[in-house]
């Protein structure tokens, strides 16, 4: 008998192994998830942190002293939410719902740089569109982790 086998019959085996394959492939799916979107928010993080004036003017924000230390606080977070999806100590959907808070205060910023005097307004909206798609793909990945962990436990 073959790992996986549960009986000499080749259809028993088979389907066996198909289930086995099935589990491991959605470890490695809800594994993989928080990781790769933690990796992105300490690069997101580490440019709001590092190139603040070049990140300002990139979504059409006046470069000024107040929103370079917004940006620092932004990359921050994201720097602090993406370490603690590499962390992986605790269930991760939690975490992945910060992300999507993350988007949703993110959202409201570029709405109000859009109201500042000299704002590249279609640089602006451009920004909002890129935000608006990462916070449904975080909304996404947030809710099928929840599900995953929530049937994990039962």
């Amino acid at each position: 008998m073959q790992t996986g086998e549960t009986s000499d019959r080749e259809g028993t085996s088979a389907r066996t192994e198909d289930m086995t394959l099935s589990v491991r492939g959605s470890q490695t799916a809800s594994t993989l998830r928080p990781k790769l979107l933690g990796w992105m928010s300490i690069g997101l993080g580490a440019v709001a942190i590092l190139m603040p004036t070049a990140t300002a003017r990139l979504i059409g924000a006046r470069s000024c002293g107040t929103t370079r230390s917004l940006l620092r606080g932004v990359g921050a977070r994201e720097i602090g939410v993406g370490v603690g999806l590499l962390a992986g100590k605790r269930p991760a959907g939690g975490t992945l719902w910060l992300r999507v808070l993350g988007d949703a205060l993110d959202l409201s910023l570029l709405f109000a740089a859009m109201a500042t005097p000299r704002a590249k307004r279609q640089r602006l909206l451009g920004a909002v569109g890129a935000i608006a798609g990462i916070a449904l793909l975080d909304v996404a990945a947030a809710t099928m982790q929840s599900r995953e962990e929530r049937a994990a436990a039962a």
